[in-house]
This record gives structure tokens, C-alpha cells and sequence, in this order.
């Protein structure tokens, strides 16, 4: 989502503080992210799709650097990774955590808290959450 800082593109793909922390119930201040989530657990849980689970994966990119925002504990040498090139599957984040989920509660749940490693990394490093060069890449992998 491109906009200009501070112009909503945050709270239209995660909403308000009650929607983003898992309950099941929509209303129209709810982000996208939320309602994608749970659109996805639908369709591959309960419609046509007979998924195992649905991996997570949730980086920030910050100028040139990658971080694992589900892999807080981790030192920040180990925190930072590398995107690399493939030509069998393009571009990708080197040794990124896959967090495996099974309800978009508990995949809610990792947003929350990704989002919330996110937004310490940015302070701690000197940077806003609006810091123009930051990019947040999140992945959901239907696995069957």
C-alpha cells in the first residue's frame, strides 16, 4: 500500500486496536489484514481447500535490512537475514521463521505480536513507525 506518512495505509490494512487482537467478529473500522486472515482460514479449513495448517512468515525491511519479526528472543545478529535470488522461486528472505497456525486467532495473535517487535526494532534503532523506507512483508502459506 503506497500513501503518504500518516494518511491511514496502516490502520486500513490493520484496523483498530480491538479488531486487530483476534475476535471474530467484523465491523467497519476492521482492517483488511484481519478480514483476509479469516477469509483465508475459511476458504482453506472450511470451503474447498482441505488445508494442514497455514505458515506465517512477518519481516521489516528498514533501508537494506531484513528482520525477523516472529523471532524476537533471537540476538540481533540472527534476527537480521539476507534476501537472496532464485531463479526457481525469485526473491526470498534467507532462513525467515515459518510459524505454523491453525485458527486466524492464533495467526492474529503472531500479527499482534510481530507487529509489536516491529514497532520496538523501529524505536530502538531510531526510526518512526512512518520512517518512509520501511517495509513490512508478511507471507501466509496454505499447506496441504
Amino acid at each position: 500500500v503506497l500513501g503518504s506518512t500518516k494518511s491511514g495505509k496502516s490502520a486500513c490494512l490493520i484496523g483498530g486496536d480491538d479488531e486487530a487482537h483476534g475476535s471474530n467478529e467484523s465491523s467497519p473500522t476492521t482492517g483488511l489484514l484481519p478480514r483476509f486472515v479469516r477469509e483465508i482460514f475459511d476458504d482453506a479449513f472450511g470451503g474447498e481447500m482441505t488445508a494442514d495448517a497455514i505458515e506465517l512468515t512477518m519481516v521489516q525491511v528498514v533501508e537494506e535490512e531484513c528482520v525477523d519479526l516472529l523471532k524476537p528472543s533471537m540476538s540481533k545478529s540472527k534476527r537480521q537475514l539476507d534476501l537472496r535470488w532464485s531463479t526457481s522461486c525469485g526473491a526470498f528472505v534467507q532462513d525467515v521463521s515459518y510459524s505454523l497456525c491453525r485458527s486466524p486467532a492464533e495467526a492474529l495473535e503472531l500479527l499482534n505480536e510481530g507487529l509489536a517487535v516491529r514497532a520496538v526494532y523501529l524505536h530502538q534503532h531510531g526510526h518512526s513507525t512512518f520512517h518512509q523506507s520501511s517495509h513490512l512483508v508478511i507471507t501466509l502459506t496454505i499447506l496441504q
